[in-house]
């Protein structure tokens, strides 16, 4: 009996220490535009790009910008939440107006949310990036 509980002793410890785990802050590069000439129209506001990961056994916590996820074993969703995002906004993009393929469009006024799920067995980090599709003219 005692050689069982010793071996879970040092068991337990070795599953959460051996788990899955993610960080970052979602940081962007920053592009001066002068905006000074009537040369643009915003055509669509408000588009919603969305990536999610879960893990078993994890927690996640959020501060601002920055999510950081530590998991026993990732059990849903994907590898790059900002990646999948923007790509989920410019395919919802697409949906509504059309191919963006030789346009000269922008995102614009970019805000970042999170939205995360703790229990004790499952963690859920829901990323979101809201904006607004700036098209430049001739």
């Amino acid at each position: 009996m005692k050689k069982i509980v010793f071996s879970l002793i040092l068991i337990i410890p070795l599953f959460f220490l051996s788990g899955c785990g993610t960080g970052g802050a979602f940081q962007s590069n920053l592009t001066s535009v002068e905006l000074s000439q009537p040369n643009f129209n915003i055509i669509a506001r408000d588009m919603s790009g969305m990536a999610m990961q879960g893990y078993i056994l994890g927690i996640s916590i959020s501060q601002g910008s920055e999510v950081s996820t530590f998991g026993l074993a990732k059990v849903a969703g994907v590898e790059k939440l900002y990646d999948t995002a923007i790509k989920d906004l410019w395919k919802n993009y697409e949906e509504t107006h059309g191919e963006i393929e030789g346009k000269k469009l922008v995102l614009v006024n970019i805000r970042h949310d999170t939205e995360l799920l703790n229990t004790i067995l499952y963690t859920q980090v829901k990323y979101f990036i809201t904006a607004d599709v700036v098209e430049f003219i001739e």
